[in-house]
């Protein structure tokens, strides 16, 4: 029975820190470049992402350029085509939405091109394709140009408390099932940035089905790059626990049978 229970507890133990591991919905490491099968001009005429081996995993990624002067100087994303991202029906009970990326960042704080403003900007959105509901993570030089900033469309734009540095960074944006409380969740390299709340009317059947990078301002004084964009669908950590327990459970009442028997 001492054996059992160890055994159990190594289970839970390991149940609770073991990464939740789910549904891949979309993927694109930009090794054959930036792909029209996956990704869309918001407005047309734009040339946003475009496949560049100066920062990469693997062959390339996407280098975000700056528009301005195309007469789109305003919108400044590329999103994902319609369909691309299929979420059933939004995040039920256990699950979390995850919409992640790597992200470099060169760190310049300051005006480069000579116009006398300093615009940088470059995040991942999780949207609905709508965008009644989205949800930003990133630079934003009208926020800080010193910290990565996190928006909700229901809360707007805040700072975070961490420092840009130059290399690559992980952006990740955490949707979990609709309470209107603390059900975003904002990560960059793993660790827990701030929070936000979905908006209302946002819950069962509610498809968050999109994301865009780069950012609706102007980003002259600095490029970003992009590359493993990713969104996928995965248990939460309490439902493996759950279903951890359900499995000791089911062990222990064959053993106890085994021995009445």
């Amino acid at each position: 029975m001492t054996r059992y229970l160890g055994s159990c507890a190594t289970l839970l133990w390991l149940a609770a820190c073991v990464p939740a591991m789910g549904a891949t919905l979309f993927s694109d490491n930009f090794d054959s470049g930036v792909s029209g099968a996956n990704w869309t001009l918001v407005t047309a005429g734009q040339n946003l992402l475009q496949g560049d081996s100066a920062h990469f995993f693997g062959t390339q990624s996407a280098k975000q350029v700056n528009a301005f002067g195309n007469g789109t100087n305003d919108v400044y994303y590329m999103r994902t085509q319609p369909g691309t991202i299929v979420t059933g029906g939004g995040i039920g009970p256990g699950q979390k939405e995850i919409a992640a990326v790597q992200f470099w960042d060169d760190n310049i704080r300051t005006d480069q091109n000579g116009d006398s403003s300093i615009n940088l900007g470059g995040t991942i959105m999780l949207a609905n394709n709508a965008l009644s509901d989205f949800y930003q993570l990133g630079v934003n030089s009208a926020v800080s140009v010193n910290n990565y900033y996190m928006r909700t469309s229901l809360g707007g734009n805040v700072a975070t408390g961490v420092a840009r540095t130059q290399g690559w960074h992980e952006l990740r944006i955490e949707a979990l099932p609709y309470t209107g409380s603390g059900d975003v969740q904002f990560y960059i390299d793993n660790v827990l940035v701030g929070s936000g709340n979905r908006r209302p009317n946002t819950g069962s059947g509610f498809d968050l089905n999109e994301i865009r990078l780069g950012l609706s301002i102007r980003t002259p004084d600095s490029p970003f790059w992009f590359d493993n964009a990713s969104v996928s669908m995965v248990p939460e950590p309490s439902s493996i626990v759950l279903i951890t327990l359900a499995l000791v459970g089911l062990v222990g009442y064959h053993l106890g049978g085994r021995r009445q028997g």
